[in-house]
């Protein structure tokens, strides 16, 4: 191609056709702009194609994770709290009858905090790379949301609930029960004086604070599994377009 340009273009200027010659000069220019041209779609073309699949795999990840989130660390912590809601209704209503039955009903429970661990490594990998990697406008803020706005509050929220298993329940179950030891072969605590226990109004108290917290962790996780999942199925309709 290049030697047919350079005999054209010699043929050119010997016949000394200066019209001609600026008519050739300006189509070889044409050639070469076009060229460039062609090379940078070429290569915005692979950009981009590179940028999709980087895209592809964040979504698939997120998607992956989050469904893993859903099954386990939110489903789990859902049925826990709803468990610790009829507990402490048991517990209730033995302060408020008297009725015996402390033998079946596990005070140690209060001891025990739950905890809210979800995979953030998905958050990490785009605040890393750059939010800017997910395309969908309306899914990238969907899924800072997530990250950010609901998994941390609800975060914040089993920690108040850690404090309050430390600084009110603990202590005040010291008060009227043996507490295993860490090898003992049960987790049940025995009541040293059941009587006194019941018109115990610092116990009947934190037992309250239990139950009203266990009802609101229900509340709130069962919205935030209706944003978790609402998210993935956004999550599959854009892979859908990949």
């Amino acid at each position: 191609m290049l030697t047919f340009l350079r005999k054209i273009r010699k043929s050119l200027i010997d016949s000394g056709s200066a019209r001609k010659y600026t008519i050739y000069a300006i189509g070889e220019i044409a050639l070469v702009v076009i060229g460039i041209l062609i090379a940078l779609q070429i290569n915005n073309w692979n950009t981009s194609r590179i940028a999709k699949k980087a895209e592809k795999s964040i979504l698939l990840e997120i998607k992956k994770t989050l469904q893993s989130d859903l099954d386990h660390t939110i489903g789990t912590n859902i049925d826990l709290a709803k468990s610790m809601i009829n507990l402490t209704k048991s517990m209730l209503q033995e302060f408020e009858y008297g009725k015996r039955g402390v033998d079946t009903i596990n005070y140690g429970a209060l001891a025990f905090a739950k905890t809210f661990n979800p995979n953030t490594i998905p958050r990490d990998i785009l605040q890393s790379k750059g939010v800017d990697m997910i395309s969908n406008e309306k899914l990238r803020y969907a899924i800072i949301n997530i990250y950010h706005l609901e998994y941390e509050q609800t975060s914040r929220f089993f920690e108040n609930e850690l404090h309050n298993v430390r600084e009110i329940y603990r202590p005040v179950l010291r008060k009227w029960f043996d507490i295993p030891s860490t090898n003992s072969t049960t987790n049940r605590y025995i009541s040293i004086d059941y009587v006194g226990m019941l018109k115990d109004r610092e116990l009947k108290n934190a037992i309250s604070i239990s139950h009203s917290i266990n009802e609101m962790m229900v509340d709130r996780l069962t919205l935030l599994k209706h944003k978790v999942g609402s998210l993935i199925e956004d999550i599959e309709n854009e892979l859908e377009g990949f």
